[in-house]
This record gives C-alpha cells, structure tokens and sequence, in this order.
C-alpha cells in the first residue's frame, strides 16, 4: 500500500492488514470500540456499553484483565440487529479490531437493508469508510514521520489534551491547537488535525502524541 492508498482507502480490512503488526494492541482495541460506538445507539443494554467503556479502560491501564472478564453483555435472538450490536461490543473485551469493525458495519447494513434492499452495499461501504477514517484518526500517517520534540509539552498543553481526552470532549481540539502553537510547537500536521473536520476518537494519533501515549 502506497501513502495515497492508505490515505484514499474505504476498506479498513485492507488496512488493517497493511499495518499488521505495526500497531500495538492499544491502538487496535481503541479502534474496535471507536466502531461500535458508531452503534451506540443500538447498545440498549447497559452491560454492553459497560463492556466498550471498560475496554477503552483497560486499553489505557486502568482496569485489570479480571475485571476486563467480568461483564458480560446481552445476547438477545429475539432482535438480530441487537445482537449484532452486542456482539460487536463483546469483542472490544478481545481485542478484536477486525470483528468489531465488521459487526458494527453489519449493522448499519442490516438497519439500511430493512428500509431498502438496493441501499445494501452503499450502506455497507458507508459504514466501511467511516471506519476507515476512524483509523487514520488512530494511526495517523504510517508513511510520514512521528512528531519530534517535546519543549512544546508545558503544562498548559498538558491540561489541555488530558481533559480533552478524559472527558472525550474532541470539540475542544482547536483550543488544545491554539495553546500548541502558543507554546512553540512546530508541527503543521499535529496541528492541521486538531483544527480540521475530521473524525476523532479516544486514542487519536495526534493526542496521543501530545500526551505521549503510543
């Protein structure tokens, strides 16, 4: 995969296969719960929500592993879409970025399919490119260089970025963006994306830089 594939890519699997090992499993959980929280809406039994919020924890070392185990979530037949639903929130507890992902497009499939059969595949390729923005969120740009320097880190910046993303408040990036540049700090991209449209979620590669997080 080349740097304007990556950057043009719809199919997150294709992607993910292109980083294989290249991202750390914090990165991989995060990005499971950022597409079940696309579903969020269908998440109507609280153990499931319960179960995304403890994995994004537990991701951060937070939580243990036990309790990690701890929450189950509902498995109801009576309504597919549901269970979908659920069962992409039980595989944020494994780790599973791929069958995550697919399960919370599988249901904005099934949701669009019910209303209009020919909406099938762009339903699914919807949910597919919105997931792939959601990991270049994550990842950022493979090809391009990670942000050097931290005299820019003051604690200013830091208070910031950390409230930001305790509260995932990403609204407030432009104002973590202003205290950057006040502070010296050089990099257009870092920049760039906290003062851009784009999708953002726990975990972004650009908060995670200011914060130091991998």
């Amino acid at each position: 995969m080349t740097e304007a594939e990556w950057l043009a890519c719809n199919n997150p699997g294709r992607m993910l296969h292109f980083l294989d090992t290249g991202v750390g499993a914090r990165k991989l959980r995060l990005f499971a719960c950022a597409c079940v929280r696309a579903v969020w809406h269908m998440l109507d039994d609280d153990r499931s929500r319960e179960a995304v919020v403890l994995a994004e924890r537990f991701a951060d070392g937070a939580v243990t592993r036990k309790q990690l185990a701890s929450i189950p979530t509902r498995d109801d037949a009576r309504n597919a879409a549901t269970t979908i639903a659920a069962g992409a929130a039980r595989k944020t507890l494994l780790r599973s970025a791929r069958m995550a992902a697919n399960d919370a497009s599988s249901w904005v499939v099934r949701a669009q399919y019910a209303l209009v059969m020919k909406r099938w595949e762009a339903a699914r390729a919807q949910a597919e490119a919105a997931q792939c923005d959601l990991l270049r969120d994550l990842v950022g740009n493979p090809f391009r260089p990670a942000v050097e320097g931290s005299a820019w880190r003051v604690p200013a910046v830091l208070y910031v970025a950390r409230g930001i993303y305790e509260e995932r408040d990403f609204a407030g990036l432009p104002v973590l963006a202003d205290a950057l540049e006040e502070a010296g700090c050089p990099s257009e991209a870092l920049l760039a994306h906290f003062r851009g449209q784009g999708t953002h979620a726990r975990g972004c590669w650009a908060l995670d830089a200011v914060l130091g997080m991998e």
